[in-house]
């Protein structure tokens, strides 16, 4: 425990010396040019990059993604090589977990259909005027093989450079309140518990397409801002060892919306793609995550 501890506290120094302190983090926002663009439900997938290291199911934007079996202090303390190792690992145990996996509901569900369901619209492909809303979901087992964490994503394409011959993207992510057992991905559901899951997930993507449509509203509210560490942020290259800084939202019920810019930690470990700079991440629950940084209103931007 003592070990586990301490390598939290080493994670938390790497953090917050990438970040610098809170009042110094760029605002995440969308670009001004992009907040009246329309939005549509793409019949593409979403590229691969919005779970590193997980197993795609083919044609359900499902992925799968576990990190047992490796640890980001490998990559940390023995640098590129004990990384791509450690990288292997967990790749080759994911697919393990695939294969064992084939019977169960989860990896069945088609993301695009439930979000289709969830905001009555039908999938096209659209011109690139529009803002693609591409949805997934990362299945991830915890690493003691207890529990299953569902993410519900949203990827968002846009055709606005950035810089050279990129273009801006976001990634919106909702962490459904309720965590599965380990039989979810070992058989089949029963049909009433299919179709409470189904719900669940479908309201986490209308809770998505309203941050969406807010981050494009005219009138951006003040911000406060945060360090906050959750366990589901692990499956992501943004969560830093499971903490993220960013701008907050909050209510009373304890429901969490942070915004993260790629820009405040450099591009570099943790920080997720330089092609997807905008990364919002939705806690329904207070039991979700907890604050390493208490919230700040935010005096510069």
């Amino acid at each position: 425990m003592k070990g586990r501890v301490a390598l939290s506290a080493l994670m938390l120094a790497v953090f917050l010396s990438a970040c610098g302190n809170l009042q110094s983090l760029k605002v995440a926002e969308v670009p001004q040019p992009l907040r009246s663009a329309p939005v549509g439900l793409s019949s593409l997938r979403p590229p691969p990059t919005v779970s590193p290291g997980a197993i795609e199911i083919p044609n359900r934007s499902v992925f799968l993604k576990q990190t047992a079996g490796g640890s980001l202090a490998v990559g940390l303390l023995f640098g590129p090589i004990g990384g791509l190792a450690n990288a292997k690992n967990i790749e080759r145990l994911s697919e393990e977990l695939a294969e064992n996996s084939k019977g169960s509901s989860l990896l069945q569900i088609d993301a695009i259909e439930e979000a289709a369901v969830a905001w009555e619209e039908m999938p096209t492909q659209m011109d690139s005027t529009t803002l693609q809303l591409r949805p997934y979901i990362v299945l991830y087992p915890d690493d003691k093989r207890k529990g299953v964490t569902v993410i519900g994503g949203v990827f968002v394409t846009s055709s606005y450079a950035i810089e050279g011959n990129k273009v801006w993207n976001a990634d919106y992510r909702y962490v459904l309140p309720t965590t599965l057992g380990l039989e979810a991905l070992e058989r089949a559901m029963e049909p009433e518990r299919l179709a409470s899951f189904k719900g669940e997930l479908q309201d986490g993507f209308r809770q998505i397409r309203t941050e969406v449509l807010y981050d494009l509203s005219p009138a951006q509210p003040s911000r406060r801002v945060a360090l906050i560490w959750a366990e589901s942020l692990r499956t992501s290259l943004m969560g830093f060892a499971g903490f993220l800084a960013g701008d907050i939202d909050t209510n009373a019920s304890g429901r969490l919306v942070i915004r993260a810019n790629a820009d405040n930690v450099g591009g570099s470990v943790g920080a997720g793609s330089r092609d997807t700079p905008h990364q919002v991440w939705i806690f329904p629950e207070s039991t979700q995550y907890r604050f390493d940084a208490e919230p700040q209103e935010r005096t510069v931007k």
